[in-house]
């Protein structure tokens, strides 16, 4: 008896001790790894930010839609970017063609040329003379202090990271001569990315992005464990973001206060009711918004972020 009180006492200390220790090396690790936390530019606050560059003016991702949206009194641009087969930054939201092009099959699929030999089509599936832009064209066309949000999608992930995402951080980095930094933000639900975009360059901004996880569980089901870790304050703080891209109906009041308390910026998507745009932009909120300056035609959001 004594003696399997004295081996389950040694077996309990063991596990102690392993415990300690795994504590102090994730300690360490975080400590080490991890990017200091941003200062984000007040240009960033309170403002609105067209949807896939003005989704309810006109072909979504498309040049001339982000240059009727800035007309129209638009201070900031969203873009949904994702690399192609070798390795370059295209402006387009859906992981496939077929929505949006002429074309099938995943976008990573194909290289540059072959994209750009295919057309855009609109909303109602009308194929336009529009091709598919990329980054670098996208940035060419606006002007240099246009705020711009680059929404990052991904394509063949892990959950650590991969060559792609630090590829896409690289490309980013290298556009830098095009648009103003102080005028760029990276948003995406998944880490890895985040993480290889701050390690190409730490001065690129960049916005944790959540999801209400009550309302999106078919998102949180495929999105599987990143959607879990970024839902939390580590990873906040992990990647010293210093701002938050939020699901506007998973901010609440709480939410709020704690992340203005730590000069977290927010952005709130995809507000289209006016009243509610005028409500968040009055508590210092940036909004994403399929028609900046009014009340959308249709408030729904059939294709999500």
């Amino acid at each position: 008896m004594k003696n399997t009180k004295y081996i389950l006492r040694k077996i309990a200390k063991g596990i102690l001790v392993i415990t300690v220790t795994l504590i102090l090396i994730l300690l360490l690790t975080f400590l080490y790894f991890k990017f200091p936390l941003q200062a984000v530019p007040s240009h960033f606050k309170g403002i609105e930010i067209a949807h896939r560059g003005g989704w309810e003016i006109g072909i979504e991702n498309a040049i001339p839609t982000m240059r009727e949206s800035l007309s129209t009194g638009a201070k900031a641009l969203e873009m949904d970017v994702q690399l192609t087969k070798d390795g370059h930054l295209i402006v387009m939201h859906d992981m496939t063609l077929d929505r949006t092009t002429n074309g099938t099959g995943k976008t990573i699929d194909y290289t540059l040329k072959e994209i750009k030999q295919l057309k855009i089509k609109d909303e109602s599936g009308n194929i336009k003379d529009l091709r598919v832009p990329t980054l670098a064209e996208v940035l060419d066309s606006l002007p240099r202090d246009v705020v711009i949000e680059l929404d990052v999608k991904g394509n063949n992930m892990d959950l650590f990271g991969n060559n792609e995402a630090k590829r896409m951080g690289f490309v980013i980095d290298s556009l830098s001569a095009k648009h103003s930094l102080q005028h760029i933000f990276a948003s995406s639900f998944y880490p890895q990315y985040l993480y290889a975009i701050r390690q190409a360059n730490p001065n690129i901004y960049i916005a944790h992005s959540f999801i209400n996880r009550k309302t999106n569980k078919e998102e949180m089901l495929t999105s599987g464990f990143n959607a879990w870790l970024l839902s939390s304050r580590f990873i906040l703080a992990f990647l010293g973001c210093g701002m938050v891209d939020a699901e506007y109906n998973n901010l609440s009041e709480k939410k709020i206060n704690w992340f203005q308390q730590k000069n977290i910026v927010i952005n709130a998507w995809t507000v289209n009711d006016l009243e509610l745009k005028k409500k968040l932009l009055k508590q210092g909120i940036s909004v994403t918004t399929n028609c900046p300056g009014g009340n959308c035609k249709d408030k729904a959001d059939p294709f999500g972020r």
